[in-house]
């Protein structure tokens, strides 16, 4: 009770956000966060892996389909995996930024 009054103190008395910070600087981030913003960022989480593994299965058929016709080239196995690691990055990246905000 005493820590929450000191808290409940320093954060009425603050003025600016930096005198706010240390009324909360030394609390975990899971407890700052909201419980919808928690929500919020389990569904972008669970939408981008929904994502990711249409995405990856498109591109499996893809190449089975591209061997299928082609046979094994090196262009097809360079390119594949390539295109895979390069938008699986792109698309992980984007929604830890939508995270963030």
């Amino acid at each position: 009770m005493d820590e929450l009054a000191v808290r409940l103190e320093t954060a009425l008395r603050a003025r600016n956000g930096a005198q706010l910070g240390s009324a909360l600087s030394d609390l975990p981030p899971a407890v700052l966060q909201s419980p919808v913003r928690l929500l919020r960022n389990a569904a972008i989480v669970a939408g981008t892996a929904v994502i990711w593994l249409f995405w990856s299965l498109g591109m499996l058929v893809a190449f089975v389909a591209w061997l299928a016709a082609d046979g094994p080239s090196l262009a097809g196995l360079l390119v594949f995996p390539l295109l895979w690691l390069g938008l699986s990055w792109l698309l992980w990246s984007g929604s830890r930024r939508r995270r963030a905000r």
